[in-house]
């Protein structure tokens, strides 16, 4: 007889190695217990994940329920963001932002992914690598610093009332500070 695969448990093991992919350190994997299923860092940055699974399609996610309880785990925790990852859930829309292209509702330090954001998120993991963290920390509107100043020679350029500068950077860098 065959065991039958656990789609919350296949949902959490998808978003850590997304978040792994992505050049985060997992600090903590643990499916079973109690509060975030999973803590990842890079730099001085933590974030706490949540993930929950619908096992039954298109069902609104009861948000507001775990807003509070992982906006203060995240400041007890000393982390950065609670992230709630759903799948086969809907996010109600009084939580959407107008603006927003891909689905995210963001709390007071907290932030939910919903299957069309993760599925984006996967486009750029694997178009980015381990560089995709940095867009990651964009999308979730932290604004650490990483490293110092940047220093390169640099060529000024003129055309009528602009000035252009050309310089070499690494993608890295770059994805740093943009």
């Amino acid at each position: 007889m065959e065991k039958k695969k656990d789609p919350s448990r296949i949902f959490h093991n998808k978003i850590k190695n997304l978040l792994q992919k992505a050049g985060f350190e997992v600090l903590k994997d643990n499916y079973y217990s109690p509060g975030a299923d999973i803590i990842v860092g890079s730099e001085s940055i933590k974030l706490l994940i949540q993930c929950k699974c619908a096992h039954t399609p298109d069902k609104t996610f009861p948000i507001e329920k775990l807003i509070d309880e992982y906006s203060k785990k995240a400041e007890r925790e000393g982390a950065h963001r609670s992230i709630l990852a759903i799948s086969g859930y809907s996010i109600p829309k009084k939580h959407m932002q107008e603006e927003d292209k891909y689905k995210r509702a963001i709390f007071d330090k907290v932030v939910v992914w919903d299957d069309q954001y993760i599925e984006y998120l996967e486009e750029v993991v694997n178009a980015l690598g381990k560089w995709a963290k940095y867009s990651v920390l964009g999308d979730l509107e932290i604004t650490e610093k990483f490293g110092g100043p940047i220093k390169s020679p640099f060529l000024k350029i003129t055309q009528g009332d602009f000035d252009f500068f050309v310089f070499r950077i690494s993608p890295e860098e770059l994805l740093k500070i943009s």
